[in-house]
């Protein structure tokens, strides 16, 4: 389970949080930072060096016109989800995903 995954997403919102995808992601993988955490998230910057890992960065906000662009129907989600996956299918979901704009895990 650990070091073996293409792409990790963290968006957990924790200060471990970068430090576990580091962690679950292969050599030459990739790590998308979609959260803001408070504080200096703990991370060995000489792993993501010696594991050529890449990073990218998300930028969070503003909400209010993303918001106002879905509730006035300019912006049609429903559109962008390819597949609905529940958790246990993850497997799947993530097969599914490769060439797919969002595949959605159901909690």
């Amino acid at each position: 389970m650990f070091g073996e995954y293409d792409v990790v997403v963290d968006a957990t919102g924790r200060e471990n949080g970068l430090k576990l995808a580091v962690s679950f992601v292969r050599p030459q993988g990739m790590i998308v930072l979609k959260t803001t955490v408070k504080g200096s998230p703990p991370v060995n910057v000489s792993q993501i060096a010696v594991k050529e890992i890449t990073l990218i960065g998300s930028r969070c906000g503003p909400f209010e016109p993303a918001i106002r662009a879905l509730e006035s129907g300019k912006i049609v989600v429903k559109d962008m989800i390819d597949s609905v996956f529940d958790l246990e299918d993850f497997q799947e979901a993530f097969e599914r995903a490769k060439g797919s704009l969002k595949v959605i895990l159901r909690l």
